[in-house]
């Protein structure tokens, strides 16, 4: 009658029963059944809306040539960054107007350096050509002057300048999930640590025994100093790793080099150019990038010892695992490690319930 829509649990807690009980009665009482097949129609309504909002603000920012962030997005439309994810993902028309919004600025350097490099014109002329505002050229051109520093380094004839722009104007977490992504394709067990809070560490990566901590400055501006790479060779014993690896877009400075290079091959330093060129050999595409569960350190944690995966799934999936019974659960948990080419031996002469041994190149790593 007001044309709201609830869910089980919405209902859950307006009648104070259990969720369970909510979707046996739904399911079982004919009349309950067909009010319930009218609330999701709502539903279905509201869905539809709420798209269509998402891609309005989306074509509006197509047409104007405006770059958003997921964040300007979620405070045009009021929606979680969850909703907006989610959205996303299911509808290949929003999946499509966002990869659109993604490239505006990246489409736009790339006329902005063929106009400067080809075509030899000048600033005003190119903001004549590309018809754009103020504000919006003077960034974009703002961005472009510090991106050139890297475009004339490059002597490698395999990047293109386009290759170069792609990874320059991703944001910070997009540079870590992209370093992320390279590691796992090379066959690392990688995940990235928490976006905030990270105690200057961005992904940590284990292979064959042994794991790297890595940190990524994605900065156009300068070369890292010496003291950032000290802080992370710091984290290096702190966290108990046995490499630590820098991944500096602008690379890092003759002192810096310096340092790196009494450290020998347990530190090393990633560029943008070893980047660009690791993405094409392993196929990365930095369009199409994903979060996936993060790793939460703390003061004691060791990978491979105390760490955890913040879950990221969505909430009705957490819920089905958290209803399994215990054998059912075991179960799941041993085919996912054994998916991942681990070996997994229940322990049974330790007479604890669901106490595994867990192992890979003849070397346990949990239990």
């Amino acid at each position: 009658e007001q044309g709201s829509f609830f869910n089980a649990r919405d209902v859950a807690k307006k009648v104070n029963a259990t969720y369970e009980t909510c979707v046996q009665r739904m399911r079982n009482n004919e009349e309950l059944r067909e009010l319930t097949k009218q609330v999701n129609k709502i539903g279905k309504i509201n869905f539809e809306a709420e798209n269509k909002k998402i891609q309005q603000v989306l074509e509006n920012a197509i047409n104007t040539k405006t770059s958003l962030t997921i964040n300007n997005i979620t405070e045009l439309t009021g929606f979680s960054e969850n909703t907006f994810d989610y959205r996303v993902a299911h509808s290949k028309k929003l999946k499509s107007l966002w990869m659109q919004v993604k490239t505006i600025n990246v489409n736009l350097l790339k006329e902005i350096n063929k106009l400067s490099t080809e075509q030899n014109l000048c600033n005003t002329e190119i903001k004549q050509k590309l018809n754009l505002g103020d504000d919006k050229f003077n960034d974009l051109i703002s961005k472009y002057e510090r991106i050139k520093t890297i475009l004339s380094k490059n002597t490698n004839p395999q990047i293109k300048d386009e290759d170069i722009l792609n990874w320059a104007v991703l944001s910070k977490r997009e540079f870590e999930l992209a370093v992320n992504e390279i590691f796992e394709r090379m066959g690392y067990i990688s995940r990235t640590t928490r976006y905030s809070n990270d105690k200057g560490i961005d992904v940590l990566a284990s292979k064959d025994g042994k794991t790297t901590c890595v940190e990524c400055m994605h900065n156009l501006y300068r070369p890292v100093e010496p003291e950032e790479l000290l802080a992370l060779q710091g984290n290096k014993y702190y966290f108990n790793t046995n490499n630590v690896i820098y991944v500096a877009t602008s690379g890092i400075t003759s002192y810096g080099q310096k340092f790196t290079d009494k450290l020998g091959d347990s530190f090393k330093i990633l560029e943008l150019e070893d980047l660009i060129l690791l993405a094409k050999k392993h196929k990365v595409d930095i369009n199409n990038l994903k979060e996936k569960g993060d790793i939460e350190l703390t003061n004691n944690s060791v990978y491979g010892g105390r760490w955890k995966f913040v879950s990221k799934k969505k909430p009705e999936e957490v819920f089905e695992w958290r209803k399994l019974r215990q054998e059912e659960f075991e179960k799941r948990v041993k085919e996912i490690f054994e998916r991942k080419g681990y070996s997994v031996q229940k322990a049974d002469e330790l007479n604890v319930e669901g106490y595994y041994i867990v192992s890979k190149n003849n070397k346990t790593v949990i239990k």
